[in-house]
This record gives structure tokens, C-alpha cells and sequence, in this order.
């Protein structure tokens, strides 16, 4: 297979915003982390039963740093994309305008096993953000990722 047709992860291809591992996380300033299952988000054993995983919280708690050291501490190769909310709606939209929103879901929302999506909820979302927001969830979920 040629390097440019292997499956790719996003902390191969330098996406993830630096390096963090569960060992660099201050499990004392946010003393309501359990570490067993921290321990498991890393495992990715929630990608092989298809199960979605939400970090919810404040700002400043840890939660990207969470998802980063869960993907980079993973034992497998998942085909994975990490990226912001606002990038999403920004590439969904302009995708949208472009007449290619079925090729960019096909590639960019359904091709990778694992889709983190970080900032959720920091900027708000207008009435079709919130429309594309839903339909990556939906067809996600309808393909059993």
C-alpha cells in the first residue's frame, strides 16, 4: 500500500495541538477525573463497540488534554481526526457552498473511525451550523462510528 493510501492517524500527521500523555495530567486540580477511566478512553475499546464519548465541563480543566493523550496513548493504529468545532462548521460550510458537502462527509466526517471534535460549545452555533452540527452526529451514529 502506498504511504499516500494508508490509513493515517492525526497525531501522525502533526494535527494534534502538542503533546500530552495521561502521565503529564494533574489528576489533583480536577480531582473529579477517575483514573481508571481515563485509562480506558486511551484503551479506544469505546471505538470498537461504536460508543461516543463526551467530555463535558469549564474551560481550563483539562478536557483536550484529556482527548490528546487518550489518542496519543493508544496501542493500535485508529484512522483518527481531531479538530475544532468552529474549523468543522467553517469547512462544512465552505464545502457546502461549494457543492461538495457529500464528498467532504464521505472523506472527512465518515472516513475516520475516530472524529474528536474539540470546543464544543465555545463559540454558538447559528440555525445551519447547528443543522451540519447534527447531520455529522447522524450520519455518524448511522454508520456505526
Amino acid at each position: 500500500m502506498s504511504p499516500a493510501a494508508q490509513p493515517r492517524t492525526a497525531d501522525a500527521d502533526g494535527l494534534l495541538p502538542g503533546i500530552k500523555t495521561t502521565e503529564d495530567y494533574d489528576f489533583s486540580f480536577n480531582p473529579g477525573v477517575p483514573k481508571a477511566l481515563v485509562q480506558e478512553l486511551g484503551s479506544l475499546a469505546f471505538v470498537e463497540r461504536a460508543e461516543n464519548v463526551v467530555l463535558i465541563g469549564p474551560s481550563g480543566i483539562g478536557k483536550t488534554h484529556l482527548a490528546i493523550a487518550g489518542l496519543q496513548g493508544r496501542a493500535s493504529r485508529v484512522k483518527t481526526r481531531f479538530i475544532t468545532a468552529a474549523d468543522l462548521m467553517l469547512q462544512l460550510s465552505t464545502a457546502q457552498r461549494q457543492g461538495r458537502l457529500k464528498e467532504y462527509f464521505n472523506r472527512a466526517i465518515l472516513g475516520p473511525r475516530l472524529l474528536v471534535i474539540d470546543e464544543i460549545g465555545y463559540l454558538p452555533f447559528g440555525r445551519e451550523e447547528a443543522n451540519l452540527f447534527f447531520q455529522v452526529v447522524a450520519k455518524r451514529y448511522e454508520k456505526g462510528r
